[in-house]
């Protein structure tokens, strides 16, 4: 698990209105939400420790103007509980728009924060009037998110026998989720 990288486009928007718990509010990046950043990043084993995700945030979002407007929390009072953010990525060998770094706190995951935030984010790119689809990387590690994904409009971009053999693996690996619930 989690060695199978393939990327997802949104084709087709889907967009729905989802109840969640209203002591949940959202905010755009902040200086201030940095170090929580960091910390839930590492807290999901998106990083392996605390210097490798601020060195990683330094490097990419630090005194980036892009940072303010991209990247969106979801806030439990003065607690970051979710993050997410469209930024730059060159899987198609130009500049385009990646969904990135979407994470939830574990004590705080089963709430639909996660398609919440996700429907946040995609609202925040589309009023930006980018013309091309915003798209996505991810791996067989996050079979849960690739359903989620798919439910808003994410489709399978397979580009090659490679892409290919990968989503028939993630498929087959998601129909056996569905039939276990």
């Amino acid at each position: 698990m989690g060695k199978r990288k393939v990327l997802m486009v949104l084709e087709d928007y889907i967009k729905e209105d989802i109840e969640f718990d209203k002591k949940y509010h959202f905010e755009l990046y902040k200086d201030k939400h940095k170090e929580k950043w960091i910390n839930l990043l590492v807290k999901v084993d998106e990083f392996e420790n605390h210097e490798a995700a601020e060195s990683y945030f330094d490097n990419t979002f630090l005194n980036n103007e892009e940072t303010y407007e991209n990247m969106l929390f979801i806030m439990d009072n003065d607690d970051v509980v979710g993050t997410c953010s469209y930024w730059e990525g060159y899987h198609f060998k130009e500049r385009r728009y990646r969904l990135h770094w979407m994470a939830v706190d574990p004590a705080h995951q089963g709430k639909r924060l996660a398609k919440v935030l996700l429907h946040k984010v995609i609202e925040l790119y589309k009023n930006r009037g980018i013309d091309k689809p915003l798209y996505l990387s991810t791996s067989d590690k996050n079979l849960i998110a690739i359903i989620m994904y798919k439910s808003v409009g994410f489709k399978p971009l397979i580009q090659n026998e490679v892409d290919k053999d990968n989503w028939e693996y993630i498929d087959k690996e998601i129909e056996k989720i569905k039939k276990s619930r």
